[in-house]
């Protein structure tokens, strides 16, 4: 059975079109990303029996990449804006909206160690008192300070941590 050259491109533009409305018709069809990171449960308290009497699903600093804005970290990860951009030295004029976090090594570049996206991981993390592996990310002092004067729950690890790992 053969079958003719116009029946045939009617199939194909109907398989190809009908395809991509029904998978925008299912939510399934994404032409952008959605940059939002994974997210943990951290446990809220625990009873003096060992039992859990809580916990929140809070955002994983760990999934914050080069091309995240400094405003979805302050969206996602509840830091103020002005925080951020005091912690890492940028210009307050900046739009946290444009600033990305792979906009940091520019400021950094005369450093002889890296400040980037492990560098805004580590600051998330221990600013918000998240689990994180510390992994050699280096922070500026301005940075190291911030958080030890907002998180007062840092381990003696993470305080040696800090102590080794400032520009």
């Amino acid at each position: 059975m053969k079958i003719k050259m116009l029946p045939m491109a009617i199939i194909i533009t109907v398989l190809i079109f009908g395809g991509i409305a029904a998978s925008d018709y299912l939510g399934l069809w994404k032409t952008t990303t959605e940059k939002v990171p994974g997210t943990i449960t951290q446990v809220a308290s625990t009873e003096s029996n060992g039992q859990i009497s809580g916990a929140d699903t809070v955002y994983n600093p760990a999934d914050i990449k080069g091309s995240y804005t400094f405003s979805s970290i302050t969206l996602y990860f509840k830091i103020e804006g002005e925080v951020l951009f005091d912690a890492f030295g940028i210009d307050p004029a900046s739009d946290p909206a444009v600033f990305k976090v792979k906009d940091l090594a520019a400021l950094y570049v005369d450093s002889s160690n890296e400040i980037g996206a492990g560098s805004v991981r580590l600051f998330v993390a221990l600013y918000n008192n998240l689990p994180y592996t510390l992994d050699g990310s280096y922070l500026p002092v301005k940075a190291v300070t911030i958080i030890q004067e907002h998180n007062i729950n840092l381990t003696q690890e993470q305080k040696d941590y800090l102590a080794t790992h400032q520009v």
